[in-house]
């Protein structure tokens, strides 16, 4: 049963077996093997360079800083500390407010937020916004209390962030080292205060950023592109280079280098053979000689020799035909 059944199938192992190891098969998956490890090689590198570009090209998103209200004054105010901005980029400027759902804060209703920008002692941009805590009913809040009550037990806050905007599309030539933020009353209750510093991005930098996977993408594929025609020419520049000649130096002053041993193409032409010509020289005897034992005459023989080509061969001798002495 088993024999019947190899019987079977032996053809159809014989017949893959044949194919996986021809000659075909092995040049196909030589050259797979080849243009995937190019294609590898290519695209890790384009990769690369574009991470390498990206980091170069793109500013920094943007960062946030703490702010500590200082509760003491009139009007609470806070002073923070800047980093440097590039000169071509465009910022914006939030003022984050982290405050309790308490009566008190909502009993406020609008209050004013200042934002000043200054550059050594001088006021750059000053800007001036409302905000509001937002309401939230009794009933709303009860809900919202019961919904969280175990985050609540675990130490979580009952809080709401505001978020306002302050300042859009700020660019400057010069130096920003310090801002003031300042609150138009000191009821206000807060829990934190940060100043959010973003970048505005525009033209490339804003398709990178907001749509980085299809910028990446045709990047890479520009970069893949670029190396594979660079690599190309430079393999057939080298191809067509000519082979070196050696040149030896001249044996007199002023004479110029000769070439000792030129190796360059060269346009090879067959030359036809032309076989030698053999001058020859005849002579005939004066008079047959005849062999009376056997009753037949032969002339003397000719005496055939090529004239300075080969003079020493020996010779030959051939019976004459046309002799009339000849008889059978």
């Amino acid at each position: 049963m088993n024999q019947n059944v190899w019987d079977r199938i032996r053809p159809v192992f014989s017949f893959l077996y044949k194919i996986i190891t021809s000659e075909q098969t092995q040049r196909l998956a030589l050259s797979s093997f080849v243009f995937s490890s190019a294609i590898t090689t290519l695209f890790v590198s384009s990769l690369f360079v574009y991470c390498i570009f990206y980091a170069l090209w793109m500013p920094e998103m943007g960062y946030q800083v703490p702010v500590y209200m200082d509760y003491a004054l009139a009007t609470p105010q806070a002073q923070v500390e800047l980093p440097g901005f590039q000169k071509d980029s465009l910022y914006n400027f939030h003022v984050h407010l982290n405050v309790p759902d308490s009566e008190n804060n909502l009993m406020i209703g609008n209050f004013m937020v200042e934002l000043s920008l200054y550059s050594d002692q001088t006021l750059l941009h000053y800007s001036k916004r409302p905000a509001m805590i937002q309401y939230k009913s009794s009933l709303l809040r009860s809900i919202e209390t019961y919904y969280r009550l175990l985050s609540l037990l675990s130490g979580s806050r009952q809080s709401q962030t505001l978020d306002i905007h302050m300042i859009e599309g700020f660019q400057t030539n010069q130096p920003v080292d310090k801002a003031v933020i300042a609150l138009s009353t000191p009821d206000l209750q807060t829990y934190a205060v940060h100043l959010q510093i973003e970048t505005q991005f525009q033209g490339l930098t804003y398709f990178m950023y907001h749509w980085w996977f299809s910028t990446g993408i045709f990047f890479v594929s520009v970069i893949m592109l670029f190396k594979a025609v660079l690599m190309a020419q430079i393999y057939q520049t080298l191809t067509q280079l000519p082979e070196p000649t050696l040149m030896v130096a001249p044996a007199e002053p002023g004479r110029e280098y000769e070439p000792l041993l030129k190796l360059e193409h060269e346009e090879i032409v067959e030359d036809t053979f032309t076989p030698p010509v053999f001058n020859y020289s005849f002579t005939r005897p004066e008079s047959p000689k005849k062999d009376a034992s056997k009753g037949m005459s032969f002339s003397q023989p000719y005496q055939f020799a090529p004239q300075n080509v080969y003079e020493d061969l020996p010779d030959f001798q051939v019976p004459d035909e046309d002799d009339s002495s000849y008889s059978k």
